[in-house]
């Protein structure tokens, strides 16, 4: 219980690279897993703002992909039939 009174949030904490990483893939596929989240208003601000514009973003290049993988199996239906 001390330890948990006694914790600031600060101290011991080490800047992880995979562990961000892999929570900014969470946020920006949507997925959210919910297993960390920013404890700051500035934080949960900007993991909203640009969580919401790299959603967008993500959409886009997802829909780029599907429209190359529909012209390259159009184009192979067209040739094989």
């Amino acid at each position: 219980m001390n330890a948990f009174l006694e914790a600031n949030g600060f101290e011991g904490c080490v800047p992880d690279a995979n562990a961000a990483a892999w929570f900014w893939f969470t946020v920006m596929t949507a997925m959210g897993y919910g297993n960390a989240s920013p404890s700051t208003t500035a934080g949960r601000f900007l993991v909203y703002t640009f969580g919401s514009l790299c959603i967008l973003l993500f959409g886009i290049v997802l829909a780029n992909a599907a429209t190359i993988v529909t012209i390259i199996f159009d184009d192979a239906v067209t040739r094989y039939s």
